[in-house]
């Protein structure tokens, strides 16, 4: 992954901060050019607002920016700074997951990081609505960071379906993982079809056997998969595991102790859709570690 230009997406909370020292250790390593970004989100229409603030729509509007605007610039002077690279800030009055897509499409960002949680830890935001908003409407990778940087990934987990989006979800892994770590594959065979296979009756030796053919079918694809994938394999380990997906994931992230876990949002089979599905918003939520998300190519 080539990253050249990167934003931080903050809402100034303590929990943000971490998100916060990841992208400016990223910009670091990439030399890349970051810009922290914070989104004013406030209806001035409200007559109680304008009233405590004792002005017009526009003069709290202009009050809150300026206000927010200082703040963010002090508050990225004391993250620390971008060996290599630039820093800017800028607050903006706007909504959410939008205005944070446009403000990135503007200054061409390659990689945008947000905190797993905001204020409002009851509605999940960042995690939640934002993250998802983020992912439906952009092509760009989104890094959901819940942990304290400590340094460059070493441990990486990536779940893959064999679609061209969980190999350039391998691709992002690799360019993200440490010179020293490991990237480790999963691909999840689900048995559900078996299950309704042996409910139609079959013997148990049909059922064996239909899963010892599809099981070496499925690790066919594995190497394939990653003969094909543009990685320097050396740093690559792979793993197929049975079981119900969600949870396998889960288990599985745990078990390496991931710090980074990547995730290709759409792929095919059960896999579609992934993001907005069960699957991914439940892995999402459960795991420990940082998260990247990316739509990839299709």
């Amino acid at each position: 992954m080539t990253i050249k230009k990167i934003v931080y997406a903050t809402d100034l909370s303590r929990r943000a901060d971490r998100a916060g020292r990841r992208a400016l250790q990223l910009a670091s390593d990439h030399q890349a050019d970051l810009l922290a970004l914070s989104v004013v989100e406030a209806d001035l229409q409200e007559e109680s607002l304008v009233r405590l603030m004792r002005g017009s729509p526009e003069e709290v509007a202009r009050q809150l920016v300026e206000g927010t605007d200082k703040a963010l610039a002090e508050h990225m002077e004391k993250l620390g700074v971008v060996e290599g690279g630039t820093v800017q800030s800028r607050a903006v009055l706007g909504h959410g997951h939008k205005t944070i897509l446009s403000e990135a499409k503007a200054f061409g960002a390659d990689l945008l990081v947000i905190g797993a949680h905001g204020h409002h830890h009851l509605r999940d935001i960042f995690l939640g609505t934002t993250a998802e908003n983020l992912v439906r409407n952009t092509d760009r990778p989104i890094l959901v960071v819940k942990n304290e940087p400590q340094g460059r990934y070493r441990k990486v987990l990536v779940p893959v379906d064999f679609s061209e989006r969980s190999r350039h979800a391998l691709e992002l892994a690799v360019s993200s993982v440490a010179d020293d770590g490991t990237v480790q594959v999963l691909h999840v065979f689900n048995t559900a079809p078996l299950d309704r296979i042996y409910r139609t009756g079959a013997d148990d030796e049909t059922v064996r056997r239909i899963h010892q053919q599809a099981m070496a079918e499925t690790q066919q694809d594995l190497s394939a998969f990653l003969a094909q994938a543009e990685v320097d394999l050396d740093k690559v380990e792979s793993t197929i595991r049975v079981g119900y997906p969600p949870l396998v994931i889960e288990e599985a992230a745990n078990a390496l102790n991931a710090e980074l876990l990547v995730m290709g949002t759409h792929g095919r089979k059960h896999w579609q859709d992934v993001l907005l599905g069960g699957v991914a918003r439940r892995v999402v939520n459960q795991v420990r570690c940082d998260v990247l998300l990316s739509r990839g190519r299709a």
